[in-house]
């Protein structure tokens, strides 16, 4: 983290790597438009855009949904996303 960076975790992290399939729901999300340029747009929603996720965790297979809190690109053309978990139940890992 830089110095100019505010940290923002309210949990504490683990380190754990593995694959994770990734289900965006195929309905449309009300927006409406901020902003636009020759490269993008800027659209804000009342809803968050969901992801519901399949992983391996202790032995089991774990579906959560979560929602998007930060995007960056990466050098090589991918991006990272952090993805706030949604709902009551805890991992406990």
């Amino acid at each position: 983290m830089s110095s100019t960076e505010v940290e923002k975790r309210i949990e504490e992290r683990k380190s754990f790597s593995d694959e994770v399939e990734c289900l965006i729901s195929d309905e449309y999300l009300d927006a409406k438009t901020v902003d636009i340029s020759n490269s993008g747009i800027r659209i804000d929603s009342a809803k968050p855009l969901i992801f519901f996720l399949r992983l391996n965790l202790n032995g089991g297979t774990i579906e959560r949904g979560a929602k998007i809190v930060w995007s960056k690109s990466q050098a090589d053309g991918s991006v990272s996303y952090g993805l706030e978990f949604i709902g009551d139940d805890c991992m406990n890992y």
